[in-house]
């Protein structure tokens, strides 16, 4: 999480306390931090931005794609009201993840700080997964960057061919189709 911003204004502390409280069967309290993470989009362009903090122009494939993670846990445990307001999230946060989305021979992946990334788009690929994508052609890109000197995945391209544990711990539910909700099920 980004420790310049309080807790409160993390938008991975959120998703992950969401995902959690869903893991453990604390439903109720798993839709309300949900909700709040909604007034967390960015309305503008569709996405979440890494802190509540951030500039509205600044969604990351990262913060957005562990916001969908957390949204689709709690689907279908609101009011009608609550389920059309993360509908609209999920929706805008997919069509900024679609538009933002990179292909090259291997497949498609993101982009973080100019760059390819593995953790960009291993947590873009498990967002889509959860509310419904197939994700195939991320994981077959994810699968392209396993490093054949030490079997890991590489995070980008400072990583100079070599695998890293991050990248590798991170991306490995999307490299086997999954998302974070394939694994709390």
């Amino acid at each position: 999480p980004d420790n310049s911003v309080a807790p409160s204004q993390n938008i991975y502390t959120s998703a992950w306390i969401a995902l959690g409280l869903k893991a453990v069967n604390e439903t109720a309290l798993a839709e309300k931090v949900a909700l709040k993470l909604t007034s967390f989009s960015i309305a503008k362009t569709g996405g979440f931005a890494d802190s509540q903090t951030d500039s509205s122009s600044s969604a990351s494939p990262d913060a957005t794609g562990l916001a969908l993670q957390a949204l689709a846990a709690v689907k279908g445990l609101g009011s009608k009201t609550d389920e059309a307001k993360k509908n609209a999230v999920i929706t805008s946060s997919r069509k900024w993840l679609g538009a933002n989305a990179e292909k090259d021979s291997a497949g498609a992946f993101f982009t973080s700080w100019g760059e390819w990334s593995a953790n960009s788009t291993a947590y873009a690929a498990m967002g889509l997964k959860a509310t419904g994508s197939n994700i195939a052609t991320y994981s077959k890109w994810l699968a392209s960057k396993i490093s054949t000197a030490d079997s890991g995945i590489q995070a980008g391209s400072w990583t100079e061919g070599a695998g890293n544990a991050y990248a590798t711990l991170q991306g490995y539910a999307a490299l086997s189709g999954k998302s974070y909700l394939d694994l709390i099920k």
